[in-house]
């Protein structure tokens, strides 16, 4: 089996063993484990104890102390500790536990710091931001960010809207789309989604959203970042610009998509060659045509275009 198959199949198995020094007095974190003991019964709780280390660590290395921005599956309210079965591993490519906010946020609001959390419940992503300073108070803008990325309408709020646009892009509208990426900042998993769907409604589509897509799509690209994934975004992109006759700006995407596919098709290059012949560049144009050719040597329109070209 692959790392990720066998990850899929590790389970756990607890035994319950008494830890003395956990119950120490000199241990750094007693007064928390202490309000767990007097608190929770009968309840399960992952303790944080490298990461508050670290965290420690960190406020060391600076003389003005930390501010920590952190995203994750994880509960910050001690009430949802209380009877807490034995924690589940969650499988998503590796694995993961649920984080213990509340142990870092205790800790370290005990020592001055000030903990921003939402009010309300969060339901995949609790995002947080942790200020371990000198007079945290003072930071307005910090806790203004906060309170409007976050607290008002966040990642959390984003993902779980998007966990019902993903069943409703088949029935949504140009403008509808357009405006679900705007909220999501021009992600770009939302438009390789949506692709499809986008290239069969830009025949009815008007000259302003034809901008706004276009505007969208270099916005997202500037942003975007290669790791390894399932999808080739540049050629999406490049292909939609080229749909809607913006070919200098489908080039450059169209042209990365075919640098980095170790197996590319020769409609990227025929497309390519489209684009060159649209600016005017002539020998460009035949150069992808020929490479188009050693991909597909029957592709007749490559083949017109050539004789054409002379």
């Amino acid at each position: 089996m692959t790392l990720s198959e066998q990850l899929k199949r590790l389970t756990l198995s607890y035994e319950h063993r008494r830890a003395p020094r956990f119950e120490d007095a000199q241990y750094p974190y007693r007064e928390v484990i202490s309000l767990y003991q007097r608190e929770l019964e009968d309840s399960h709780v992952l303790f944080p104890e490298i990461g508050l280390r670290c965290l420690e660590r960190l406020g060391r290395l600076s003389r003005a102390g930390f501010a920590m921005i952190t995203a994750d599956k994880g509960d910050h309210r001690l009430d949802n500790w209380r009877f807490a079965e034995p924690p589940q591993l969650v499988h998503h490519g590796s694995i993961s536990l649920t984080a213990n906010y509340h142990a870092v946020r205790h800790v370290f609001e005990s020592r001055g710091a000030e903990a921003l959390f939402t009010d309300h419940h969060y339901n995949n992503i609790n995002v947080a931001c942790i200020l371990m300073l000198d007079s945290p108070q003072r930071y307005a803008n910090t806790r203004l960010a906060y309170r409007k990325s976050v607290a008002r309408f966040g990642p959390d709020d984003f993902f779980s809207l998007k966990l019902w646009a993903d069943r409703e892009i088949d029935k949504m509208r140009l403008q509808q789309i357009l405006a679900f990426w705007r909220l999501g900042g021009y992600d770009a998993e939302w438009f390789i989604q949506t692709a499809k769907r986008i290239s069969s409604l830009l025949e009815g589509a008007n000259d302003e959203e034809k901008l706004d897509l276009r505007g969208g799509i270099l916005r997202m690209w500037t942003s975007f970042y290669i790791m390894p994934q399932r999808y080739d975004l540049a050629l999406d992109a490049g292909l939609i610009l080229f749909e809607m006759d913006m070919y200098a700006d489908a080039k450059p995407l169209l042209d990365a998509s075919a640098q980095a596919d170790d197996d590319p098709v020769s409609t990227v290059y025929f497309c390519l060659a489209i684009c060159s012949l649209e600016m005017e560049q002539e020998e460009e144009a035949k150069a992808y045509l020929h490479r188009a050719l050693e991909l597909e040597p029957d592709h007749e329109e490559a083949i017109k275009l050539l004789e054409a070209l002379g």
